[in-house]
């Protein structure tokens, strides 16, 4: 399955919903540029339920390097260790 969408169904689920100015930048930040393999996933290949793991692990590393996703993470959460 899609990561995007699996991460997106996580933070509708999740306490930030609350704030829907937040979520909505959350939302935007997890879909990722329109130039990027995310965004492209997310909206041309809609009909696709099973993404192949290529594609799978492409959206993992783009969202894995993203500063944008990087910025909003806990501090606690420690990658470094």
């Amino acid at each position: 399955m899609n990561p995007v969408k699996i991460l997106a169904k996580e933070l509708r689920d999740s306490v930030h919903t609350r704030r829907q100015d937040y979520i909505k930048q959350i939302k935007r930040a997890v879909q990722g540029p329109p130039d990027g393999c995310r965004y492209y996933h997310l909206t041309q290949n809609k009909h696709i339920k099973y993404m192949s793991v290529e594609d799978q692990v492409d959206v993992l590393i783009e969202l894995a390097r993203d500063p944008n996703i990087l910025g909003r993470t806990w501090i606690g959460w420690s990658p470094y260790i």
